[in-house]
């Protein structure tokens, strides 16, 4: 997709795979964030991993409820999907303050709530800035890369920053940063409100 012909669309795609793949860098490396930054066993990790899912579960549920429909009542986009990606952002900032069990469980919550609201809202943006009637198909597609992308593009990622800073804990302020971009990256829109 041209950027230039189609900047709402490329700006949206950009938001999209950035907010994914550092979504994906922290999901991906959570047993080993378990362990090595946290410090756990690794029967410990193993038995902490799945439960951390489960605190984020009810966050990306009632997110997604709210964000939606509010998104829906204010007759807005942007504001709820940068609201979400900064959330994400924050969230992901958690365990560098805690670095515990109660801090990724806590991170897992506000990365969960931010990822729910942000997938709601982003979708129905997503839809009003596809560039061609005639593709909306094709773009469709298009636009399905920026999600499914990032979840092979991230692990290789998020190993380099491991490798890079010799740590896990790197990655927190990393998905910060790259949750924050992504978020921004919805401002140049100009089509939709």
């Amino acid at each position: 997709m041209n950027p230039v012909c189609h900047p709402d669309f490329f700006w949206g795609f950009l938001g999209r795979m950035l907010l994914f793949g550092g979504y994906y860098m922290l999901s991906t490396y959570n047993l080993y964030l378990v362990q090595q930054y946290v410090g756990l066993s690794l029967d410990e990790a193993t038995d902490i991993v799945p439960l951390l899912g489960l605190v984020a579960l009810p966050g990306i549920v009632l997110s997604t409820a709210i964000a939606g429909p509010l998104s829906d009542r204010i007759g807005r986009r942007k504001p709820p999907v940068l609201v979400a990606g900064l959330l994400i952002a924050a969230g992901a900032l958690v365990p560098l303050a805690m670095p515990t069990v109660a801090g990724l469980a806590v991170s897992g919550a506000i990365v969960g709530a931010g990822f729910g609201a942000f997938v709601a809202v982003d979708q129905a943006l997503m839809s009003s800035v596809l560039p061609k009637a005639d593709d909306h198909g094709k773009d469709l597609g298009v636009l399905n890369l920026a999600a499914t992308l990032p979840g092979t593009v991230a692990p290789v990622a998020a190993g380099t920053v491991v490798a890079v800073f010799d740590s896990y804990g790197a990655l927190y302020p990393v998905v910060g940063v790259i949750s924050v971009l992504g978020a921004l990256c919805i401002l140049p829109i100009r089509s939709v409100r």
